[in-house]
């Protein structure tokens, strides 16, 4: 719960009472890998906060998955249009290795909302964040080449990458595996 404590640490304007009653109303809950969350078509019932582990978003088709999204150590799940609007989530979110994660459900997002007046404005925060990342990945695929897409998912991943399978990346990227392994070989000097 470390990492989920020092996030709302971070929120500088969030009154005590408010942060306290997030620290009760999240869920701690142990994914096992290949555990899924979130499966496409089904309605989000719940924000999650990744406190130790890796899950990764995307879709499944004929067998293969497309990746969209990695989500490492402190990164927030939450989608406002899914999640709040109860609309059907359009990728599978699910525990590439064992995951420990905090969930707070929307009935429990409501509460606060009318508890809260100001935690309205937090989960405007959340979307603006997530909205920001969401154009990162559109600026990382958008590279024209193989070579400065890679360059945008390390620059944006850090060293977190070192934990995504080639496989992943190479889906993300919408490349081919032999293509990005030719473009980590012309990286290495």
């Amino acid at each position: 719960m470390r990492k989920l404590i020092e996030k709302l640490d971070t929120q500088k304007n969030m009154c005590c009472d408010l942060k306290l009653e997030l620290l009760y109303q999240f869920e701690r809950k142990e994914i096992m890998r290949g555990e899924i969350l979130v499966k496409e078509g089904q309605i989000p019932d719940s924000l999650y906060f990744v406190e130790d582990g890796f899950l990764a978003s995307g879709i499944w088709e004929d067998g293969n998955r497309r990746y969209s999204r990695f989500w490492l150590p402190g990164a927030i799940i939450y989608d406002h249009k899914h999640l709040l609007k109860q609309t059907r989530a359009r990728e599978h979110l699910y525990a590439h290795r064992d995951s420990l994660v905090f969930a707070l459900s929307i009935d429990a997002i409501r509460d606060n909302l009318i508890k809260f007046p100001e935690f309205s404005e937090k989960m405007r925060d959340l979307t603006d964040v997530q909205c920001a990342e969401i154009e990162e990945h559109k600026n990382i695929l958008r590279g024209r080449f193989p070579e400065r897409k890679y360059e945008l998912f390390l620059a944006y991943y850090g060293d977190s990458a070192r934990e995504i399978p080639i496989e992943q990346i190479a889906s993300f990227l919408c490349i081919s595996e032999s293509v990005l392994y030719q473009v980590r070989r012309s990286k290495i000097y």
